[in-house]
């Protein structure tokens, strides 16, 4: 009776014993990835897990690959020699561990196969060479940047954004590019190093002709933040209307820590300035913007008026009803009748 009762429940001793030979001997083929073998070398092992990475089941691929980073440098030789496999797979998986060990060995073999004929290849060596952050790989991925595969431009710009400051002049000099592709990367890459020798740069990217390389320079000033704000309400003057629009889009999605300057702003003698300021403050929606605000209702420029009331309408706060509301009742104002038709504070 016990016997029957072990069977039912899974304790057939022959089952036990073959689980433990098969656990015991997955631990050591572990272990074996690790530890030195006599007479085995790190490269012969590196050698034997590339192979593995051709296995059909990925799970045993990304061991492989998990592994060779482990080994380090031993295994950048076999890892260099593998981008040359003719298994795609084999090639992009070696340009991953390459990035992962990051040794400047890689470098000269990797910038090779960024053009290779798979895109998968190509976007893996792009995020590799960004890994390893060195000055050489910026002139090639500025050059991925043209790449004609979505993944492989973004890596590169992400690549770049990450070899930081030493990154900056070439992306600078990129900016002028008669590429747009290339120009909307090398605002991204900007933007994620953060330079403030950046903000000049970008702030006249603003008026690019491409609508794309103006939106990624914004959201590139919006990154590098309160370093841009001084250089961003400068801009509001600017000659080019498309500088402005950027300045003031730029200046709203920084926030709370522009309101200051840019209160400070509804003061200025130029009356771009004054009105792109009130359009910005708006766009924050500060309290802290509310009362100057009311006070630029009686700025000597219609347009800084209309803008100001805009703003308040915005913000929603009720110390600015009455103050609108004798807008609206004084009939010199021009502009007052538009504004009836619209609910400012709701």
């Amino acid at each position: 009776m016990d016997k029957e009762m072990k069977e039912k429940k899974g304790f057939d001793p022959a089952l036990r014993r073959f689980r433990a030979i098969f656990y015991t001997a997955t631990i050591i083929s572990l272990i074996c990835c690790f530890i030195p073998v006599p007479g085995y070398s790190q490269p012969d092992r590196a050698d034997e897990l590339i192979q593995k990475l051709k296995n059909k089941d990925s799970d045993v691929r990304e061991n492989a690959a998990i592994a060779l980073v482990k080994i380090g440098t031993p295994a950048v030789e076999p890892l260099i020699t593998a981008l040359k496999d003719e298994d795609r797979i084999v090639r992009y998986s070696a340009a991953r561990a390459l990035g992962e060990i990051k040794d400047t060995r890689a470098i000269e073999p990797l910038i090779s196969v960024l053009k290779d004929e798979n895109s998968n290849v190509r976007w893996n060596v792009a995020r590799a060479l960004g890994m390893i952050e060195d000055t050489r790989v910026v002139e090639p991925l500025l050059a991925a940047l043209k790449d004609e595969d979505w993944n492989v431009r973004m890596n590169a710009a992400k690549a770049l954004g990450e070899i930081g400051t030493s990154a900056v002049e070439p992306l600078i000099a990129a900016l002028k590019d008669k590429d747009s592709v290339v120009r909307s990367g090398a605002t991204c890459a900007l933007g994620e190093i953060k330079d403030a020798r950046a903000i000049e740069p970008l702030i006249s990217a603003l008026k690019d002709e491409d609508s794309g390389v103006r939106r990624y320079a914004t959201e590139a000033l919006v990154n590098i933040g309160t370093s841009a704000i001084k250089p961003l309400i400068a801009a509001l003057k600017d000659e080019y209307p498309d500088i402005q629009i950027g300045a003031v889009s730029a200046l709203g999605k920084i926030g709370t820590s522009a309101v200051k300057p840019l209160i400070a702003a509804l003061k200025d003698e130029d009356s771009n300035v004054r009105r792109n300021a009130a359009f910005a403050l708006g766009k924050i929606k500060d309290a802290r913007a509310v009362e100057p605000l009311i006070a630029a209702l009686k700025d000597k420029d219609s347009d800084v008026q209309h803008y100001a009331a805009r703003a308040l309408g915005e913000i929603k706060d009720t110390r600015a009803i009455e103050p609108l509301i004798s807008v609206l009742k004084d009939k010199k104002t021009h502009w007052s009748n538009g504004m009836q038709q619209r609910h400012w504070v709701r």
